[in-house]
């Protein structure tokens, strides 16, 4: 006679899938921290290398502005302010290129006509024109733009110093030419040039 066959031991059968389901959880978990891990170290990695173009780049943030039919530039940080075209005291025997003097909030600025200083074409009217006061603590001086037009942050590392002269205008005082042609000015150095220092002497003093 055959032997019954032996019954399953649902308890032992339980266990072990128990246990396969459990090893099957844990690797499942291991595999999702990894993966999770995996994209923590893909997005720091992407984010170093998205942040380093923008570590690398110098920004200037520039004040943009025309001269005649020229296009120039300063940095903001020496721009103190822009006014509409003001009155203009003369001051008699001074250079073609000082168009006078005005009171700026009791404070006497000088100003400048830029294009004879550097040689260019002369502007044809006041319309548009602007006074752009310049200094680095305090308002030093001022100087007619044709027309001012905006305020955009460049890459630094754009702009190129071509050899050679630039007609009338001291290289010192270009920084460099975007290839758009954009001239940017030193303002440091627009600042130090002893043809725009004007000695304010005291009332009284000797002449």
């Amino acid at each position: 006679m055959n032997q019954p066959a032996p019954q399953a031991s649902w308890n032992g059968v339980r266990e072990r899938l128990s246990r396969a389901a459990q090893a099957i959880a844990c690797s499942e978990g291991n595999f999702e921290q990894r993966e999770a891990s995996a994209i923590k170290l893909r997005t720091r990695s992407l984010s170093r290398v998205l942040q380093q173009p923008a570590e690398q780049i110098s920004l200037l943030e520039l004040l943009t502005f025309r001269l005649g039919a020229e296009c120039y530039a300063i940095e903001t940080k020496y721009a103190c302010e822009i006014l509409p075209y003001p009155l203009i005291t003369a001051v008699p025997g001074a250079p073609e290129f000082l168009l006078g003097v005005i009171n700026l909030r009791g404070q006497i600025v000088a100003v400048f006509d830029l294009t004879l200083l550097f040689g260019l074409a002369s502007r044809t009217g006041q319309h548009n024109s602007r006074l752009i006061v310049v200094g680095d603590t305090q308002p030093q001086f001022g100087f007619i733009a044709d027309a001012v037009e905006q305020v955009n942050s460049l890459d630094a590392s754009g702009l190129d110093l071509p050899a050679g002269p630039f007609g009338s205008i001291d290289r010192e005082i270009v920084r460099g030419i975007f290839s758009n042609a954009l001239t940017v000015l030193d303002g440091r150095t627009l600042l130090d040039d002893q043809r725009l220092v004007i000695e304010q002497r005291e009332e009284g003093a000797a002449g």
